[in-house]
């Protein structure tokens, strides 16, 4: 029997999933990273010591209209309590739908006949205008987008908003390399540089026509980004050439973002010389167990990250765990961002 329950914090949702989230860490990057950073006060990582009397008062809860939110599909075992996790959703903030599950690939009948529910749920906790995209493993995401255009009218996009490779790297596949050209120099971007961060921010938004940045929200993003340390920049003399992000972090998990070099620099080594720098530090310098990003399935970028060590990309095997994730975009709504 599968059951979906609504939760409408961070902390209630986190302390149901938390063993889950953790166990597939690498897989469920976007929800669990932005379900930490969704916390009002950091995660203390209690989730896994639910008595089965909260697991009862979760199962049993009404669905309601709520600004944010996370749903969770549970299978309840035979043997009784504690229940799996099956389905893992979000809506949070301006982003898209996010979906994930621990499962690897479409089992018989099993997808089919919970995602009608599943759209039921979501319908009674948000307006439809608000799913303006939903995100996730790809089998996962072409059963929502059916039975949601199907019970909603909103129809889908023409075309995918985003069609990608999830890759990995670890300490085991990192490929080094410390030449430097002279004057070319990888570092953390400052303050100072805040204007052309922001600047290069707002050109990476425009290369998905989807989700453009105003100058306004690239220059918050741009500050946000340093004053956390999280954005890296390549400056050749006294030119800022490229930029780096790090994003959706978990304990043993980071994300490579925002990967972006002038038109005028590009073909010359800088994002893959910046990117291998970012990776050394989540890597090396941090301690994360591994480096996540997510590669266009025709984004020339993936011969880059293939050599820096990242998995499975360039047609090359693709180990388990490395998901083919899709966002589909519904026309008539109200478009947020992520």
């Amino acid at each position: 029997m599968a059951i979906i329950c609504q939760h409408t914090s961070a902390e209630d949702v986190l302390d149901f999933t938390f063993s889950t989230l953790t166990k597939y860490e690498e897989s469920s990057n976007i929800v669990f990273a932005q379900a930490l950073q969704s916390c009002a006060t950091p995660y203390n990582g209690g989730g896994g010591d639910v008595d089965d009397e909260s697991w009862r008062t979760l199962l049993h809860r009404p669905n309601c209209m709520a600004k944010q939110f996370w749903l969770t599909v549970w299978t309840i075992p035979q043997t009784g309590f504690p229940p799996k996790l099956d389905i893992f959703l979000s809506c949070v903030g301006e982003a898209p739908i996010f979906l994930w599950t621990p499962r690897t690939h479409r089992a018989d009948g099993w997808l089919e006949s919970m995602m009608q529910d599943i759209v039921r749920c979501l319908c009674r906790c948000v307006r439809p205008e608000r799913v303006f995209s939903v995100f996730g493993k790809h089998f996962l995401v072409t059963s929502f987008a059916e039975a949601w255009s199907k019970a909603t009218g909103f129809t889908k996009a023409p075309e995918p908003y985003y069609d990608a490779l999830s890759s990995r790297c670890t300490l085991q596949t990192f490929i080094d390399d410390n030449g430097y050209e002279q004057n070319h120099i990888p570092r953390t971007a400052e303050l100072a540089d805040m204007e052309k961060v922001a600047m290069l921010c707002k050109e990476f938004a425009e290369t998905s026509v989807h989700f453009p940045l105003s100058e306004k929200k690239a220059k918050l993003e741009a500050r946000r980004l340093i004053s956390c340390g999280r954005i890296w920049v390549y400056q050749v003399g006294s030119e800022i050439v490229a930029i780096c992000a790090v994003a959706r972090e978990s304990q043993g998990v980071a994300a490579i973002t925002k990967v972006y070099t002038e038109p005028k620099w590009r073909k010359r080594g800088c994002a893959e010389r910046l990117v291998r720098l970012v990776t050394k530090r989540m890597l090396v310098d941090e301690k994360k167990k591994c480096v996540v990003l997510y590669a266009g399935i025709n984004n020339s970028a993936q011969h880059v990250y293939d050599r820096i060590g990242f998995q499975g990309l360039c047609g090359k095997p693709r180990e388990e765990g490395l998901d083919d994730v899709l966002e589909i975009g519904f026309l008539g709504t109200e478009k947020g961002h992520w």
